[in-house]
C-alpha cells in the first residue's frame, strides 16, 4: 500500500559526483554562478517564482517554496526575475487607461470653461 501512494519527489537518489559551484553573484532580481559540470542539478536556495528564467541552464523547477533547481547545459548559468506577457500587457492597459481617463478630464474641464455641456 504504501508503494502506491509514493508520488513525484518521494523515490529521492543522492546525486553522484555533485557539480562544483563557484563565483556565484546575487542581486534583487539576478543570481549567477559557474558549475564544474554540466548536466547535473544545482539547487538552487532562491524562493521558485514563474517569472524567473534561466540561460545556460535548464529550468528552473521547483524544488520546494524557497527553493529552485536548474540543470546546467553551460558552464556558465545566469537566472533572471523577468515579466510574463501577462504583466506587460496588464501594464499596457493600466497606462492607456490612465491616458484616458486623463484626455477625458481634460475635454471636461474645457467644456466648462465654454460655457457647454459635455455630451
Amino acid at each position: 500500500m504504501e508503494e502506491q501512494r509514493r508520488g513525484v519527489g518521494q523515490a529521492v537518489q543522492p546525486i553522484e559526483d555533485p557539480a562544483v559551484v563557484s563565483d556565484i553573484e546575487m542581486g534583487t532580481d539576478r543570481v549567477s554562478f559557474r558549475v564544474d559540470q554540466v548536466g547535473k542539478p544545482v539547487l538552487v536556495k532562491v524562493s521558485y517564482f514563474p517569472n524567473w528564467r534561466a540561460e545556460g541552464a535548464d529550468g528552473p523547477y521547483r524544488a520546494a517554496p524557497s527553493l529552485m533547481v536548474v540543470v546546467p547545459t553551460e558552464g556558465s548559468v545566469a537566472m533572471h526575475f523577468g515579466h510574463t506577457w501577462a504583466e506587460v500587457v496588464g501594464l499596457l492597459l493600466t497606462v492607456l487607461t490612465v491616458i484616458a481617463v486623463a484626455v477625458w478630464a481634460l475635454a471636461l474641464v474645457r467644456a466648462g470653461r465654454a460655457g457647454g455641456e459635455p455630451g
